[in-house]
């Protein structure tokens, strides 16, 4: 029987973690360091803000630092995967890009009505140059995160203890306002700024014309049907209510009419944003197929000598608008998940426009 060999301590076990172990317990210590130092920056906060504020931004602190140190950290990984994005989109034959942006469009442009028509407006507005201005921000704003994790390392009075840590909250607000200030370039960020908001504006007035024709279409719509409740439901309900709810039932049929209503004439727009997106995404889809057979030399016509293109987009569109229909404008599993971004955006871009 071969001797038995001498089992590794649970010290020595410790000391031969993977380097990968050792990497997350850095990562962990360093997003701790950070959510505490962010907290006191939110109390700092609270304390320059008005007396009725302060006690509630102080209780919130912790739990804002939490998503405010996440999104900190995990900003230069969002920036380099949106820059490895637009490299491989950059790196698409044209004809390739603007055919699945067709196919995007047909399948699912009825999902996100509110977002496709923000970039429409957004296009005629010079959209395109919102993304250098989107550049300037990020690149600033990583120039200010790494002034600031430099500055969290600094021990200028050599005790072993880093001076952020040593701070009361508001001395450690103004200490990194005051970084920031001395970091970025003012006129940069003022005018990125200004260009966001000021196409968002134009963007915003166009869709808010757009969709109050909807509003108003659903309004007058719920006073016609709030008539005809009027003298068949209304009166039913009040003499099933005590006399001094009278008032209140009658506000809440013709309220109840015009919401109706409203949402009722949302969900033909969206219909008719869907059958919009459908065709005009089945065109672009049959164009740019044809145009990169024929680019490639495995056709010898274009799509202004053929019906091929007519015939791929309007079947396609058929195929997307019935889809769309089929599935009440949801999005199946994995799809819910990979564009879960992009339905945030539609929110915000609906609470925007009825705001």
């Amino acid at each position: 029987m071969s001797p038995k060999k001498d089992l590794p301590k649970p010290k020595d076990l410790k000391e031969a973690a993977s380097p990968a172990a050792a990497m997350k317990g850095q990562l962990q210590e360093q997003m701790v360091a950070k959510i505490d130092r962010i907290k006191k920056i939110i109390e700092g906060i609270s304390e320059q803000s008005p007396e009725k504020v302060k006690p509630y931004l102080k209780s919130a602190a912790p739990f804002l630092a939490v998503p405010i140190a996440v999104f900190l950290v995990s900003m230069p990984y969002i920036g380099m995967g949106v820059q490895k994005a637009r490299t491989f989109i950059k790196s698409l034959p044209d004809h390739v890009l603007w055919a699945t942006i067709g196919f995007t469009l047909c399948f699912f442009g009825g999902v996100f009505p509110a977002t496709v028509a923000a970039v429409e407006a957004w296009n005629m507005y010079d959209g395109c140059k919102s993304l250098g201005l989107c550049d300037d921000l990020y690149n600033e704003a990583l120039k200010i995160l790494a002034k600031s994790d430099e500055d969290d390392q600094k021990d200028e009075d050599k005790d072993g203890i880093k001076d952020v840590d040593q701070m009361a909250p508001h001395k450690l607000f103004l200490r990194k306002t005051s970084l920031a200030m001395r970091t970025m370039d003012p006129e940069k960020v003022s005018g990125a700024l200004t260009g966001l908001c000021t196409g968002w504006v134009a963007v915003l007035a166009t869709l808010k014309v757009q969709f109050a024709r909807v509003a108003t279409l659903g309004a007058a719509i719920g006073d016609k049907f709030y008539s005809v409740v009027q003298v068949t439901i209304e009166p039913a309900l009040k003499k099933m209510s005590p006399d001094e709810y009278d008032q209140w039932i009658t506000v809440a049929c013709r309220l109840t009419c015009k919401a109706w209503a409203i949402h009722l004439c949302w969900w033909i727009q969206r219909y008719v944003s869907a059958f919009h997106c459908a065709v005009r995404g089945g065109l672009m889809l049959g164009r740019e197929v044809v145009a990169y057979l024929n680019e490639k030399g495995y056709i010898k016509f274009s799509h202004e000598s053929t019906y091929m293109d007519e015939v791929i987009a309007w079947s396609t569109a058929a195929v997307g608008l019935w889809i769309q229909v089929s599935s009440s404008f949801g999005l199946p599993f994995p799809l819910n998940i990979v564009l879960l971004p992009l339905q945030f955006v539609e929110g915000f871009v609906v609470w925007s426009i009825m705001s």
